[in-house]
């Protein structure tokens, strides 16, 4: 074998062993998974709804808020979910 055959083996070895064939979703996790929390955002005549539901303590939980776009559903989920698990972290460490 030559010098450049090798070479060429090892390059595309090297590529090989960076692939992970057994990850099954490949999708990012979402900033509502890390936290014990229900977000639904679904659209609407007027723009976007947002209800977020936390099943461990039912006076952090929201009403219906309605958004223009969803960005603007978005932010406020992701803001709204930063605030639930901040919260429930300082009631209870393990949530």
């Amino acid at each position: 074998m030559s010098d450049l055959e090798i070479r060429l083996l090892r390059r595309l070895i090297r590529e090989e062993i960076g692939h992970n064939f057994s990850t099954r979703n490949n999708d990012p996790i979402q900033y509502y998974e890390t936290a014990p929390v229900d977000v639904s955002i679904y659209p609407v005549d007027v723009g976007f709804n947002v209800e977020i539901k936390v099943p461990q303590d039912e006076s952090l939980s929201t009403y219906t808020h309605t958004f223009k776009t969803k960005e603007e559903a978005d932010h406020f989920s992701r803001k709204y979910v930063d605030f639930v698990k901040k919260t429930l972290d300082q009631k209870d460490p393990a949530y």
